[in-house]
């Protein structure tokens, strides 16, 4: 999604609109991550993953 659409107003023209959108934000509730993540683990892991992809793909190119 284009962020250029965050931007743009939101306007209400009739009750029941209202009335709709109300409903939609009483049904909903925030989500939380149950599972904390080590980003500087995941982070290496990336890397390393990275590194075999792009010496996969050296080695596959014609010289």
């Amino acid at each position: 999604m284009a962020t250029s659409s965050f931007e743009k107003p939101l306007i209400i023209k009739d009750k029941r609109a209202l009335e709709i959108m109300e409903k939609g934000f009483e049904q909903t509730t925030g989500r939380r991550s149950n599972s904390p993540r080590d980003i500087d683990s995941e982070l290496r892991k990336g890397r390393a993953q990275l590194g075999k992809v792009s010496s996969r793909l050296k080695a596959s190119l014609p010289k």
